[in-house]
């Protein structure tokens, strides 16, 4: 049994506060959005609404048109101990003072991710006495597709978009928020700026769609390339059968709704000026997610992530050695094994070449696993 700690001496406030802390434990660890306070990343409400105003940041883009300000990238979703997070994917980009080179490590490892996946979509299916390339196998392991490819360490590169909204406090009427925002004691409005992320697939369908056949207040077109300087409502509600919500299903459910608000273009002037600094650069240095990485620090991460699969890859492999040789003497490497009944390793992957599923296992799309955006 575990020696009993010395005592703590606590002030009544102190013991209050842990007190209380202790009852808001869920029991989840929560994975870090950014690296300074400052910079906020916006969370998911479960099943709620939020009234948010983008600040009114454009650039021109490659094709002379103004387009609104934002960290546009590609990131892989990795599993990292039990936590799914996003990290910025490095192909294609060359930068020699960060020694960049267009390649990027964990585009490589997608070919590790496959090779586990294969491993284990056998193995379960020789438990389940299904032959992978049998008809049976369409339906009968429909499903340990889908887990393998949920639970699979490293992800495709998918295209990201990053940029600041201003969320307020709203007001509420008989315990119901109403989607007008709060003023403090001095008349001025409580908003708060944060960095917003999607996928580019995501703001596409969800945002483009809205600007489309979106009117401005006097009945003039809104400009269908962006929302900057636009006020909008995000509505994350949902019915649910057994009255159950989530954050990943909020995510899924998601609504933007433009929302016309006369007479506050001096708030918008405010809040313009307020997330001036709020560039790509600085997402780039502060939301975890879009950090960027030398490729010495890539590798490093890259590299803690694939270990348990590899991990798993030689246990699997020696396994199955042992199974056709019958032998009883420890291998000195998974290579080794494989080399005693005659079988080659996967070849490598190219960092210019995505991965792709061997012939005769079905490739099923990848599950959207992100809990904090779409």
């Amino acid at each position: 049994m575990f020696k009993k700690p010395e005592p703590k001496a606590l002030t009544a406030e102190q013991l209050e506060s842990l007190t209380t802390q202790y009852q808001q434990q869920t029991g989840k660890s929560a994975v870090p959005k950014t690296y300074d306070p400052s910079y906020p990343v916006f969370e998911i409400p479960v099943n709620g609404k939020e009234l948010i105003y983008v600040p009114n940041h454009v650039v021109m883009d490659a094709m002379g048109e103004l387009t609104l300000r934002k960290d546009k990238f590609f990131a892989h979703q990795v599993l990292d101990r039990k936590s799914r997070v996003t990290v910025r994917c490095n192909s294609g980009v060359e930068l020699e003072e960060l020694n960049l080179d267009k390649s990027c490590p964990l585009c490589d490892a997608m070919q590790t991710a496959w090779e586990l996946y294969n491993l284990e979509y056998a193995e379960i299916a020789k438990s389940k006495s299904i032959a992978i390339d049998s008809p049976e196998a369409k339906d009968g392991l429909s499903q340990v597709r889908k887990d393998l490819l949920s639970d699979m360490v490293v992800k495709p590169a998918e295209a990201w978009l990053t940029f600041p909204i201003i969320v307020f406090e709203c007001m509420e009427k008989d315990g119901n928020k109403v989607l007008s925002p709060k003023r403090d004691k001095d008349g001025r409005l409580i908003g708060k700026p944060m960095w917003y992320s999607i996928r580019e697939k995501g703001f596409i369908e969800r945002w483009a769609k809205t600007l489309e056949t979106a009117t401005s207040p006097d009945g003039s077109e809104l400009p269908p390339t962006h929302p900057g300087g636009l006020w909008f409502i995000l509505n994350y509600t949902y019915e649910s059968k057994d009255g159950k919500h989530d954050k990943m299903q909020s995510a899924k459910n998601l609504a933007v709704n433009y929302k016309p608000m006369v007479g506050y273009s001096e708030w918008e002037t405010y809040y313009d000026e307020l997330t001036k600094d709020w560039t790509p650069a600085k997402a780039m240095e502060t939301v975890c997610a879009n950090v960027l990485r030398s490729k010495e620090e890539q590798q490093e991460v890259c590299d803690e992530i694939v270990k348990p699969a590899l991990e798993k890859i030689a246990m699997l492999k020696m396994s199955k050695a042992k199974e056709l040789t019958g032998s009883t003497e420890p291998q000195t490497s998974a290579e080794a094994a494989l080399a005693s009944f005659g079988a080659v390793p996967q070849a490598q992957a190219t960092p210019d070449a995505a991965p792709q599923v061997p012939t005769g296992l079905p490739q099923v799309p990848l599950a959207d696993t992100n809990l904090g955006v779409n």
